[in-house]
């Protein structure tokens, strides 16, 4: 057993192997875990925890420690909190100036113009709705080749949703172009957060692809299309992004692609 035992951990490897032990330590809570699992991600921690039984005791009390530390770093992390607060305060000095500067304009206007940015500050909380062990692989560089082509056919989407906003974008002061652009470029963590991982996870087995339709209707709806046409861009907005969170396996190009094509389309329409 000890001659084989680091055959096993070199074609493992330490980091499924420490995944394999919590997956052990879970016990009773796998059946609840399993059910949001692929048969793939299941038989890598099947293969992880068997490869921690058959590793030898100085393998296993080094992957004991390092699980250990992973959970004792498991509390919560203040920074997000703060940089929640940071941006709510932004938010209001910017408030404060643009109504020095510009009194006249009507509520819907400035809810149009603010919105976005009141999502982005509140946008940094949504990290604590994400455990801590999805944390790590919802925002690892993977899939990268995925995000090209769907920034292309976001960025065209939001042309087409653009021409039609209650917002003139092509005429807006740089002040009041630069507060939308803040909060075009904050609010798809949350968004992408809700869309693209908690709504859809909700729903049946990964890849969730009935949670996924289900929340691009919503998305679409929520985003108060003002015709049919706009309505459909929306949903097809969706659509790219849920397809980009599947074929990636993480939430990083999406909210990274929904930042940039925001942006860019903003800055490109003026």
């Amino acid at each position: 057993m000890t001659h084989d035992s680091p055959k096993v951990s070199r074609k493992t490897g330490a980091g499924p192997m420490k995944a394999g032990l919590l997956w052990l330590l879970l016990g009773a809570e796998r059946r609840t875990i399993a059910t949001r699992l692929s048969s793939d991600e299941l038989l890598e921690l099947a293969e992880g925890g068997r490869a921690y039984k058959a590793a030898s005791s100085r393998d296993k009390a080094k992957a004991l420690h390092t699980v250990r530390r992973v959970l004792a770093n498991e509390r919560e992390h203040s920074w997000p909190a703060a940089l929640s607060a940071g941006l709510f305060v932004l938010a209001a000095a910017l408030f404060v100036a643009h109504a020095a500067l510009r009194p006249e304009q009507p509520f819907l206007y400035l809810l149009s113009l603010f919105g976005p940015l009141l999502i982005g500050c509140i946008s940094p909380l949504m990290l604590y709705l994400l455990p801590a062990y999805r944390r790590v692989g919802l925002f690892s560089p993977s899939g990268f080749l995925y995000a090209p082509p769907a920034f292309v056919a976001l960025l065209w989407l939001l042309f087409l949703i653009n021409t039609s906003s209650d917002i003139p974008i092509a005429r807006l002061p740089f002040f009041e172009l630069s507060i939308l652009s803040l909060g075009a470029l904050l609010a798809p963590l949350l968004e992408e957060i809700f869309f693209r991982e908690l709504l859809p996870g909700s729903v049946g087995r990964s890849p969730h692809f009935a949670g996924h339709l289900g929340s691009a209707v919503l998305f679409a709806v929520l985003h108060l299309p003002v015709d049919g046409w706009q309505f459909v861009y929306y949903l097809m907005a969706a659509a790219t992004l849920s397809l980009l969170r599947i074929l990636s396996g993480n939430l990083l190009w999406p909210i990274a692609v929904h930042s940039a094509a925001n942006i860019a389309s903003l800055w490109i329409m003026r």
